[in-house]
């Protein structure tokens, strides 16, 4: 039950109106000096919103900051000379990279906002004071060089400039206090001022201390960064503050909710902003530029890395909750109770995503209400098997991790494994097209008499088709790693992030940006899609080129270019005849294994310009499926052209013909565990499904290797309803990707995958 307080916040925010009361949507003035570095004019940027931004206050709120990324976007740091440089940069590259840019075979992202685990345990054990003096302390080394000396200075600027908002929050509730006639406000705005007078220039010392250093530090983050980043283990962080609150008196557990709450609705206050008005990430001025640019402009590569639909609609902030502690016992503690709480009793509110650190030995009480709460329709929380995920850090080429890294893992951005505080990921990159490297395989390098693989020889048998299969896939992996080591180290020049990467630790020890290499465990990631779309039309060829002769390779070929027209027999034959991907059939459900295998293995062959690791991921998120399905041809699975490709390592969409015991047999027949980037398993249930399902479902993925699991709860036809009726379905919550939101803010695009991904037989 919410108290008048929390209900009088939530009505405050629930609404677009209503949240544009009392959150300013602005641009941040802010003319760079051409003559200095980039990274003292993105500090200089990051200051100037820190002195500029304009301050509010939430009514009922007992902490200070208001705002996100989403309505106060940084300010334009680049300048002409910048833009220039970066727009023109597609005219070093080969002729082979543009090409299979053009194509949308993959996404060349040099550099991903957000998507990082920053360390504010040390902002909360040492405040920024500490943050200061460890940079000073760095600056004492003669050896530095001026590249170096340049960082942590403009880290140092955006850190100082993080303490002047605090203090200007701190007058601005003490001159709310002198205006107040109300005693108990007067009091309350008092308190506030004291508390950001305090936290996070200082370590927090007390439970309110830790949860305002928390989100304060957050926000000043997204002052220098963009969104994805995620507090790593919430309930682990907060909860020695909370015990010793508790236990000397100093609080009692309904307000230590109170505040918990207080603190979770800062992260939803932007959803109603974010859902009317979409990402509103700006590219420093150039924004209307990028949007109709494509790949042949510099400045586009950055924006189409996200490939996601025409209105993007992610405000959540991930987290983890329970997990096991360092001895190997269950580590759910009251703040673990307080975060289901607030997922359950915040109905209208979506901003924090918590993750559930499954294992055998969590809380059977709290495993069973984390079930009910998925049940009940929220979608949230997800499921990640630790375990499993361990494994896989270890068995990574050239792994490293400490015992407390592996304690300590958790998610970026939606779904993407990191580790809290010491790691970069490089999350969400690449997605390669798959099933259209496929067809460029049937067609020897060729598609549509246009050369975008290598050449091939016509294959003679399966085993043939399969190497000509690996030869393309080996040559667009290649592709990219070689043109993203060029690309990177040019584009994170420009594109940087000072004060967030002293947040990952290695950075000031190397001073080194964090996106060059600063973390202590670094790598980059390679995404892909359409790993079903690929086994079942491998299975379809195999069935009519090779084994029952039916048609040759080009005359198959010929039917795909002209999208099965006048050929509607023989395209339903290859969609209902042919054994598919999910159904628990072993012989397309080892090509599914084949497909998984091959592409983590030649990506773990890749290196970085730094020599790291490029990690596999079997994710495609709901954006590429669409984006990337536009550009795809008919496949010989009996997709036609430009339509959905398959979601993740999911079975097509409505191919899910022989239950749910089938669909896990599939998607676990390959080893999850060799696709440590991601490899997210997505299962839709209608809100009536037992419990005991769900249940079933995560003890058998557990078992079997599984580092994921995302949960929508939601009847098919309240969905095709939803988008008739939409002021009739305005509370209907849908699992999107790795983040749930409201059907009716979804573009039609992503409402018409969430309809189709909803056929489960």
């Amino acid at each position: 039950m919410l108290s008048k307080r929390i209900e009088g916040i939530v009505k405050c925010i629930e609404t677009i109106d209503e949240a544009k009361k009392h959150i300013p949507i602005e641009k941040i003035a802010y003319e760079p000096d051409e003559n200095q570095d980039i990274l003292m004019r993105k500090a200089g940027a990051t200051e100037a919103f820190f002195k500029t931004s304009t301050l509010s206050h939430i009514p009922g709120s007992r902490l200070a900051g208001v705002g996100s990324y989403l309505y106060t976007p940084w300010p334009p740091y680049f300048i002409e000379k910048d833009r220039e440089e970066i727009r023109n940069y597609p005219k070093q590259c080969s002729d082979e990279l543009m090409i299979a840019m053009e194509e949308k075979m993959f996404y060349l992202n040099p550099y991903l906002g957000g998507h990082i685990s920053a360390n504010q345990t040390y902002i909360l054990e040492n405040g920024i004071n500490g943050m200061i003096e460890r940079i000073d302390k760095r600056l004492e080394d003669k050896n530095l060089n001026d590249k170096q000396v340049t960082f942590l200075k403009a880290a140092k600027k955006g850190w100082i400039g993080a303490l002047y908002y605090a203090d200007r929050y701190s007058k601005f509730y003490k001159e709310m206090a002198k205006e107040e006639n109300d005693a108990v406000l007067k009091t309350e705005y008092e308190n506030i001022a004291e508390l950001i007078s305090r936290v996070p220039a200082n370590p927090a010392t007390t439970y309110v201390e830790a949860l305002q250093a928390m989100w304060f530090t957050y926000r000043c983050i997204h002052a220098d960064d963009n969104s994805g980043h995620t507090f790593g283990r919430l309930d682990q962080i907060l909860y020695p503050y909370y015990a010793k609150d508790i236990a000397e008196g100093i609080l009692t557990k309904e307000d230590a909710k109170e505040y918990f709450l207080d603190f979770w609705l800062k992260f939803g206050a932007g959803n109603a902003v974010g859902i009317s008005e979409g990402d509103r990430f700006e590219f420093f001025g150039n924004e209307d530029e990028v949007k109709e640019a494509d790949h042949k402009n510099g400045l586009f590569w950055i924006v189409s890395g996200y490939c996601a639909t025409s209105k993007h609609v992610d405000v959540g902030h991930p987290c983890e909750i329970g997990g096991l502690d360092e001895n190997g016992n269950d580590a759910t503690n009251d703040i673990s109770w307080l975060a289901l709480d607030a997922i359950k009793e915040i109905k209208h509110v979506l901003g924090i995503k918590p993750i559930l650190k499954y294992d055998e030995k969590v809380d059977p009480k709290f495993f069973k209400e984390c079930l009910d709460i998925l049940m009940d329709g929220k979608a949230l929380p997800s499921i990640a098997f630790e375990k499993n995920t361990i494994e896989a850090l270890l068995n990574e080429p050239g792994a490293t991790y400490t015992k407390k890294d592996l304690l300590d893992i958790c998610h970026v951005g939606c779904i993407e494994t990191a580790i809290h505080g010491n790691s970069y990921t490089e999350a969400m990159n690449c997605f390669l097209n798959l099933p259209k490297i496929l067809r460029i395989a049937m067609g020897n390098g060729y598609h549509n008499n246009k050369k975008i693989g290598v050449e091939t020889k016509p294959a003679t048998s399966f085993a043939e088709f399969l190497g000509n299969y690996q030869s393309q896939l080996s040559y667009f992996i290649e592709l990219y790693t070689n043109s993203m080591n060029e690309a990177k180290p040019f584009f994170t020049n420009y594109y940087v992030r000072p004060m967030t990467s002293t947040l990952v630790e290695g950075s000031i020890e190397k001073a080194l940006l964090v996106d060059q290499g600063g973390a202590v465990h670094w790598s980059q990631s390679m995404e892909c899609c359409g790993v079903a779309d690929v086994a079942d039309s491998l299975m379809v060829v195999k069935n009519v080129v090779f084994d029952d002769k039916k048609m040759s390779m080009q005359q198959f070929n010929d039917i795909l270019d002209n999208d099965f027209a006048g050929n509607e027999s023989f395209r339903e034959y290859c969609l209902n005849k042919v054994p598919k991907y999910g159904n628990g059939v072993p012989e397309v459900d080892q090509l599914a294994k084949y497909v998984a295998d091959t592409y983590c293995d030649k990506v773990f062959e890749r290196r970085s310009f730094e020599g790291n690791i490029f990690r596999p991921g079997l994710y495609s998120f709901y954006g590429t499926t669409i984006v990337l399905g536009e550009a795809t041809p008919a496949l010989p699975c009996g997709r036609r052209n430009g339509e959905l490709l398959s979601l993740n390592i999911m079975p097509e969409h409505g191919m899910m013909r022989n239950g749910i015991t089938s669909v896990l047999q599939s998607v676990t027949v390959f080893d999850h565990r060799k696709s440590i980037n991601a490899c997210p398993v997505d299962v839709q249930l209608s809100p009536n499904t037992p419990v005991e399902i769900l249940e079933y479902i995560i003890k058998y993925l557990y078992k079997h290797n599984a580092l994921l699991l995302q949960v929508g709860v939601v009847n098919h036809q309240d969905m095709v309803e939803a988008q008739l009726k939409p002021e009739e379905y305005k509370d209907l919550v849908v699992r999107v990707s790795g983040f749930s939101a409201y059907f009716v803010t979804l573009d039609e695009q992503t409402q018409n995958e969430m309809i189709e991904r909803s056929y489960w037989a």
